[in-house]
């Protein structure tokens, strides 16, 4: 770096040019360091407090629902909190520290919701899925495939799959912390 001396101030003046390269140097590398921001679906995010997830949970009732209400009973050392309505069903896993660790929404595919308008629109939302074919076998032995869709973002992953817990005409979309990616997603 070249040092100039200013004789009308006295003092060693450093080259504007050189300093505002590295001012924007030091703002791209922050840029790429930055985390991005997390996975959210329908007002829900893991890492949110359960009594935040609960009432994002109970935004979902349609005005007026009496049949439809969270709960959130315990499984092993965790609480599953749930909401139905209809055949559709939203879940999140609390874990031990009681934060969200994963969410898991379950749908009957129909024209305004199936498996191909989330890819399209998580797809526009958080850029291109990795997809991967997984085989299922189902109670009387046949086999079957289906696409699974994933995003990675962080600790976090988004899935979509049209087969969900290998049953032919159940979708979900399922977002979880990949530190709680395998434990925290108990059957229900």
């Amino acid at each position: 770096m070249r040092v100039q001396w200013d004789q009308q101030r006295g003092c060693n003046v450093i080259s504007l040019r050189k300093v505002l390269s590295g001012i924007v140097a030091l703002i791209s590398l922050a840029a790429i360091a930055a985390p991005q921001p997390g996975f959210e679906f329908r007002g829900l995010r893991t890492g949110m407090l359960e009594v935040q997830g609960v009432a994002a949970l109970n935004r979902l009732a349609p005005k007026g629902s009496w049949e439809s209400r969270v709960e959130c009973p315990y499984f092993r050392d965790r609480k599953v909190c749930t909401f139905s309505a209809g055949e559709d069903s939203t879940a999140i896993f609390i874990n031990a520290a009681g934060l969200v660790a994963s969410i898991e929404y379950r749908f009957e595919g129909n024209a305004d919701e199936s498996t191909d308008s989330f890819v399209r629109a998580f797809s526009e939302k958080y850029g291109k899925p990795a997809v991967e074919q997984r085989g299922y076998i189902n109670g009387m032995g046949n086999q079957f495939t289906g696409p699974v869709y994933s995003w990675a973002r962080g600790k976090q992953m988004l899935f979509v799959e049209e087969m969900c817990a290998g049953k032919i005409g159940t979708h979900c979309v399922t977002i979880a912390d990949a530190t709680y990616a395998t434990s925290a997603k108990p059957k229900i």
